[in-house]
């Protein structure tokens, strides 16, 4: 998908502004896309860690009250016939929100995961994607899983969870990227 780095800065500068300046949740950590790597030990052994584009270890741990990042999950491409030689492709991304915060925030994992559900719920203006070559931005929230040792072990494979039930909230939040483009509409390529 086209400007998925843009949209996800995006979606947590709106989260910023929105949630993460108030109360017990400022100075959280709302990371960008993040990718699972496998990464050997010392002892020859391997273990999984979150990291971003730049290998910054995105792995939750107790120094912001909340941390959050993004992953893509897939995508698929929908050519749709447009009116004369043009086509326009829709391409939605299935994305994931990791959120992991500290119970102490004193907000119920439901409420967190709603407000944030509802930031996510958005269509583009035109004005806010023209320099993109887009036609169309949705982006819009799927669902939620609260099981923390699920997701912990989708994130982290088989690694024990090291964080308490009561210490921590971890979960997730799917959601779609739909952008629609037509074809030839934008640069391929930095150089171009």
């Amino acid at each position: 998908m086209p400007f998925i780095d843009t949209t996800v800065e995006d979606i947590n500068a709106l989260l910023l502004t929105s949630i993460f300046s108030k109360g017990k949740l400022q100075g959280s950590s709302l990371l960008e896309l993040a990718y699972i790597q496998k990464r050997e030990q010392s002892d020859g052994k391997f273990d999984y860690v979150v990291q971003g584009v730049d290998e910054t270890d995105m792995t939750p741990d107790g120094s912001y009250p909340c941390i959050i990042y993004h992953r893509m999950l897939s995508g698929a491409f929908n050519i749709q016939p447009g009116f004369g030689d043009t086509n326009n492709t829709r391409e939605p991304t299935q994305m994931t929100l990791v959120v992991w915060a500290k119970r102490t925030i004193d907000i119920h994992e439901s409420t967190l995961a709603s407000w944030i559900a509802d930031t996510l719920n958005k269509t583009y203006a035109q004005t806010e994607i023209t320099d993109t070559g887009l036609s169309k931005l949705e982006t819009r929230a799927v669902s939620v899983t609260y099981d923390s040792a699920l997701v912990w072990a989708n994130e982290y494979k088989n690694q024990n969870y090291p964080f308490g039930v009561e210490e921590v909230m971890f979960f997730s939040i799917q959601y779609i990227i739909e952008s629609t483009y037509t074809k030839g509409c934008f640069a391929t390529c930095p150089e171009c």
